[in-house]
């Protein structure tokens, strides 16, 4: 996914009460790149207050190889079709990819008791987007992209937000990832 909301992936009833994880495949072809962020977009009739948290698999699915930490969703971050709000979910240590490798990206749910969307938008190519339910084996292919992002760069580069009128500024980032909070309304 490129682009803005399009729509949400809704489970049958059957998945109600399992965790469940949205993502993307990701292939890496280059050395000396590290994935800093994990940036979601979360679908309107999402909870308020649902802990989420992004995580990486290896290919084949069986090994769990990092996480970010845990993340509240809050009404600010949901999204509508037509919109592009961004949580940015951070690796306490850039997870360092390999070269010619392919990892599994996603967002997960911590537990299954509220409701959890995300956010869809762009085709997707050759199964690379997947609806996952760890505690069951099962997987769903989706048609249309999760807006599950990454920011990658090398080890040395600090991405964050650099406007200093931001909430969230962050003075020792050197790369700007678009992630700058602001207090009040800013839709005219």
């Amino acid at each position: 996914d490129e682009g803005t909301m399009e729509d949400t992936y809704v489970p049958e009833a059957f998945y109600d009460e399992y965790k469940v994880a949205c993502g993307n495949y990701f292939e890496n072809k280059n050395t000396l790149r590290y994935c800093h962020t994990v940036q979601v977009g979360i679908a309107e009739g999402t909870s308020v207050g649902k802990e989420i948290r992004g995580v990486v698999y290896n290919e084949s699915l069986d090994t769990l190889i990092g996480y970010t930490e845990p993340y509240m969703v809050n009404y600010g971050d949901l999204n509508e079709p037509g919109e592009e709000r961004l949580v940015y979910l951070d690796f306490e240590t850039p997870f360092e990819l390999q070269a010619d490798s392919i990892y599994f990206f996603a967002v997960e749910e911590l537990d299954s008791i509220l409701p959890f969307f995300v956010a869809r938008g762009g085709k997707s190519f050759g199964e690379s987007s997947l609806i996952r339910y760890d505690n069951i084996n099962a997987s769903i292919v989706s048609g249309k992209s999760f807006m599950v992002r990454l920011t990658v760069l090398t080890l040395n580069q600090q991405p964050g937000c650099l406007d200093a009128q931001a909430i969230n500024f962050e003075s020792s980032a050197d790369v700007d990832d678009g992630s700058c909070d602001y207090l009040g309304c800013t839709n005219e």
